[in-house]
C-alpha cells in the first residue's frame, strides 16, 4: 500500500504536469495568433517564381515583403497579384499617387501599370543565393586574403562577389 507521502506526491505530480501541459497550449495558440496576425498585416515571405527581377532577386530565392508600406519609388522591388494569377516580383519604374498606381517593370516583358490595391508589398529582405561559379572564386579570395588580414565578403547589385579586407586587422 501507498502511504500518504507518495499519495500527495503522485497528486502534486499530476497537478504539476496538468499545469505545464495547460501552458504550453496556451502559449502554443498564443504564438500561432501572433504569427497569423503578423502574417496577414505586417510582412509575409514569398519565394520568386521566376527572374523577372534578376540580378537582385532570383528564381527560387526566398524574400520577406513589408504589406505597411504604401509610397514606392523608383527602383523599389515589389510584390503584387493580377486578378486569376499567382503573386509576381516587379521594379518600380514610377508611381503616381494621385492614380493610385505603379508602373512595373520585368525583365524580358513590357512595362505594367498596376493599381496600388493590387500591390502587396515592398520587398525587404531576400537570401540572394550566389552561383556555384561565384563560390568557388569567392573561397579562393577568402584563401589568399586570409593570410593577410581579415577580409569581408561583399554582395554586389551586380551579382558579384567582392572581397574587402578590413584595415588594421591582422
Amino acid at each position: 500500500m501507498k502511504s500518504q507521502d507518495d499519495a500527495n506526491c503522485d497528486r502534486f505530480s499530476r497537478n504539476w504536469r496538468k499545469k505545464k501541459l495547460k501552458d504550453l497550449g496556451i502559449s502554443l495558440v498564443v504564438a500561432f495568433v501572433l504569427a497569423m496576425v503578423i502574417r496577414t498585416t505586417i510582412a509575409e515571405d514569398f519565394v520568386a517564381a521566376t527572374d523577372a527581377v534578376a540580378p537582385e532577386i532570383r528564381k527560387s530565392n526566398h524574400m520577406l515583403v513589408y504589406k505597411l508600406e504604401r509610397k514606392y519609388s523608383a527602383g523599389d522591388i515589389i510584390v503584387y497579384r493580377k486578378p486569376g494569377e499567382k503573386s509576381l516580383v516587379g521594379r518600380v519604374k514610377s508611381s503616381d499617387q494621385q492614380s493610385a498606381k505603379v508602373t512595373v517593370e520585368r525583365n524580358n516583358e513590357p512595362t505594367e501599370t498596376v493599381p496600388l490595391s493590387q500591390v502587396i508589398g515592398r520587398v525587404i529582405l531576400n537570401s540572394r543565393q550566389a552561383s556555384q561559379n561565384q563560390r568557388s572564386t569567392a573561397r579562393s579570395e577568402i584563401r589568399t586574403q586570409s593570410e593577410r588580414s581579415w577580409s569581408v565578403l561583399v554582395f554586389s547589385s551586380d551579382s558579384r562577389i567582392q572581397t574587402v579586407s578590413l584595415p588594421g586587422c591582422r
